[in-house]
């Protein structure tokens, strides 16, 4: 590793004494880590600067902080990789991360972070990873995380978020796993969703969402996995979905689902988990179910199918 020249040295020892590293141990932390990263090849290094000696990898990850982030963080103006989590920060998201337009991942996961999403991020136009999962942020997602073109993960489960899923999402068209579940997120799944060509994962998951499952879902061409259990949706299961031939896993359980399961649920042939219980479907069960020679999980119990333990248990 360079040198860190003396002006980002100054902002980065702001940096760590915000974080919760007393100021008298700061460069003792430093000069472990500069040891540390001696030991390995470069793409494991906690601390990365260019030619000019200026930061841009910083990975504080797992490292028992209690701190918060401080505004000073939006000074180390050429980081593309920041990672802060796995400690016990607290506090928010200072606006000022959206100086940072360098940057490509940002990883504040498993954290105790509270208050909104910071508009700002919408200014990381580089952006291809944001995790911001496992903490307890509030509010609305903001609608400027549309602009982040480039995002090809965004992780934002396991908080406190309210509000409806903003169209904005359907802008991410490079996205290819998108994880919004265990919120108190409301509202319809937006119709736009069906613009990620390129998703793979979609987990909307433990929500309060409503209304009926979008017939866009099925331009998902990608998509392996999609769990929208644990919310109050409604309406049919739409015959789209069985344009989803990569699909291994369908779980829909736990909302208000209702009317009959499509028999185009037959031509998923990678399907493996198959999960419908708590709603209320009716009719029979399609006989096309018993042509999914992969499926391992089938689970159909807790609605008014017509003969569904008996068919269940042959299928």
């Amino acid at each position: 590793m360079d040198e860190i020249n003396k002006q980002q040295l100054e902002i980065l020892k702001k940096v760590l004494e915000a974080l919760g590293i007393k100021p008298e141990e700061i460069d003792e932390f430093i000069r472990k880590t500069c040891e540390e990263n001696r030991k390995y090849s470069t793409k494991d290094k906690r601390i990365q600067t260019n030619e000019n000696g200026e930061v841009t990898y910083l990975d504080l990850s797992d490292n028992q902080l209690s701190g918060s982030i401080p505004p000073e963080i939006g000074q180390l103006k050429d980081l593309n990789v920041l990672s802060l989590s796995c400690n016990q920060l607290s506090g928010s998201i200072p606006t000022e991360i959206g100086e940072l337009k360098d940057l490509t991942k940002l990883y504040l996961y498993y954290n105790q972070l509270s208050g909104s999403i910071p508009q700002e991020i919408g200014q990381l136009k580089d952006l291809t990873n944001l995790g911001l999962s496992y903490n307890q942020l509030s509010g609305s997602i903001p609608s400027k995380i549309g602009q982040l073109k480039d995002l090809v993960d965004l992780f934002l489960n396991n908080n406190n978020l309210s509000g409806s899923i903003p169209t904005e999402i359907g802008q991410l068209k490079d996205l290819t796993d998108l994880d919004l579940s265990r919120n108190q997120l409301s509202g319809s799944i937006p119709t736009e969703i069906g613009q990620l060509k390129d998703l793979t994962l979609l987990r909307l998951s433990d929500n309060q969402l409503s209304g009926s499952i979008p017939s866009e879902i099925g331009q998902l061409k990608e998509l392996t996995l999609l769990r929208l259990s644990y919310n109050q949706l409604s309406g049919s299961i739409p015959s789209k979905i069985g344009q989803l031939k990569d699909l291994e896993y369908l779980i829909l359980s736990n909302n208000q689902l209702s009317g009959s399961i499509p028999p185009e649920i037959g031509v998923l042939k990678a399907l493996i988990f198959f999960i419908l219980h708590g709603n209320q479907l009716s009719g029979s069960i399609p006989p096309e179910i018993g042509q999914l020679k992969a499926l391992t999980n089938l689970d159909l119990y807790n609605n008014e199918l017509s003969g569904s333990k008996r068919k269940a248990d042959e299928i």
